[in-house]
């Protein structure tokens, strides 16, 4: 919400006094006469809109700003009362005070509990409400809310331009319908707080209407300031306007109807200067003489407007046909494009077909020669693993048989090793055994016989050493051994 209120110790909510008022501002105006556009400079300028907005469409582009619920409650409501969005005729005035309208006033109430929650400033806009103000006024007394109104209007010209090209409807009844809107929307509202504009003065100085509009209706908007004018500018821009018509068209027309030149002139005066009570009595007198003439030739105009529904379905009919037959004569010319495209394409193709016919058959050969090579040396390569296999398991018999001839050597050598040591441990036995009797012979006068003797002991000491078996059995050990040695090495 744009508006809030602080009261109290912050951070505690407090209940809203009784007096704090809530405002609704109702947007009153015909069909495509620019509600949409003021219905969105006042959420600019911060008024709360509908919690479900309805969709912008190519007929209106940058948005309804309208309640997506409320459109088809009003489809609704007016069909109970026999009527519809394009109906010049007055509602029934019995229906007001029927048990159905009560049920669409509960139904009412809800929705704008859900659409607007408890918002203090909301903007209100369906052009249908023009001609339902009496309904509208019980369901915001309801509410808790005010109703302030803002009646707009366009040159009734451009509107049933805007009509006729989008809903297909007929020039005249586009008029009589927007003379029943906006004669309806200011009879509800007079003696209402209310204000007026159009949608000229909204797309040349929309300053100058919200302006306008806070001061008829005592009214406060939050966001009207230098800031957003920028926002509004974009938003305003000249592509909402279409169907442009020249006031003097319909106030020094004279064949077109009294009683539109003179609404429309009083309305443009009001949008100017305010309204004025003097034309009171005109409206009236219009409003009056249209009511009265319907019933003489509501049938006429209803009999001709099914006649141009006729004329109008036969030419869109006649269009789509013709829409048809382009289209066709369109997609033949495409067709037969595509197909000399097509044949042009085939040719390339062929020919490129062709070539690669003739590059498979060099691959293809190429790829024999290759397969046979590969033969070829996938049975060398077989018969070179096959030989591999075979010199693999001599050299395993080979390993095998030099590791028992080791083995064997070396249980050899440890045997010679042991009768090498127990003959050195005699040859030492010997050794003392003499160095005792040298000992003994040194006194002796037979020393130098001694010392001889010693010499031959040890002299046949080795040549018993070298002639004994073990030094015999030995030396094929000793060889290998040196030869393994030298292998290691």
């Amino acid at each position: 919400m744009h508006q809030t209120h602080a009261n109290g110790i912050a951070g505690q909510p407090q209940a809203a006094p009784a007096s704090i008022r809530r405002i609704g501002l109702v947007i009153l105006g015909m069909h495509r006469s620019g509600t949409s556009a003021l219905a969105g400079m006042l959420q600019i300028l911060g008024c709360d809109q509908p919690a479900t907005l309805m969709v912008p469409t190519k007929d209106n582009e940058k948005g309804y700003f309208e309640s997506l619920r409320i459109y088809p409650f009003h489809t609704r409501l007016l069909a109970s009362a026999a009527s519809s969005w394009n109906d010049w005729l007055p509602i029934n005035p019995g229906w007001f005070q029927s048990p159905r309208a009560d049920e669409f006033r509960e139904e009412a109430v809800t929705i704008m509990g859900e659409e607007f929650a408890k918002s203090r400033l909301f903007v209100l806009k369906d052009p249908r409400i023009c001609r339902l103000v009496p309904f509208w006024e019980t369901v915001m007394s309801d509410i808790g809310a005010e109703p302030r109104y803002i009646l707009t209007h366009r040159n009734p010209l451009e509107v049933a331009a805007s009509l006729e090209k989008r809903d297909g409807l007929a020039r005249e009844i586009g008029l009589l319908t927007w003379l029943r809107h906006m004669l309806d929307a200011e009879a509800g509202t007079r003696g209402r707080p209310r204000t007026f504009t159009n949608f000229a003065q909204l797309m040349e100085n929309w300053a100058g209407v919200a302006q306008k509009i806070q001061d008829d209706l005592d009214v406060t908007l939050p966001r009207l300031s230098l800031s957003v004018a920028p926002e509004m500018e974009e938003f305003l821009s000249e592509g909402l306007r279409h169907h442009v018509q020249n006031r003097d068209r319909v106030l020094k027309n004279p064949l077109l109807s009294d009683w539109v030149r003179n609404t429309y002139d009083i309305f443009e005066r009001w949008a100017e200067t305010g309204e004025d009570p003097v034309d009171y009595q005109t409206l009236n007198e219009i409003s009056a003489a249209m009511t009265v003439s319907a019933s003489a030739f509501s049938g006429i105009v209803r009999a001709a407007e099914q006649g141009t529904r006729m004329v109008r379905d036969q030419k869109a009919e006649i269009d789509q046909l013709n829409e048809a037959r382009a289209s066709a004569e369109q997609r033949l010319e495409s067709t037969q494009s595509e197909a000399a495209e097509l044949r042009a394409e085939t040719a390339r193709l062929d020919k490129e077909n062709k070539n690669l016919v003739d590059q498979l058959a060099h691959v293809r050969s190429a790829l024999e020669q290759r397969s046979h090579e590969a033969d070829e040396t996938r049975k060398e390569l077989d018969r070179l693993r096959a030989e591999d296999t075979t010199r693999q398991a001599q050299m395993d018999d080979l390993a095998a048989s030099f590791q028992a001839r080791e083995k064997l050597l070396h249980e050899r050598l440890d045997e010679a090793n042991r009768k090498l040591a127990m003959r050195e441990a005699e040859v030492g036995t010997q050794n003392r055994e003499l160095s005792e009797i040298t000992k003994i012979l040194a006194d002796t006068e037979h020393a130098a016989k001694l010392e001889q003797c010693r010499a031959e002991k040890a002299e046949y000491a080795t040549m018993a050493l070298k002639t004994s078996i073990s030094w015999r059995l030995t030396a094929p050990l000793r060889k290998v051994s040196g030869l393994i040695r030298r292998r290691r090495s």
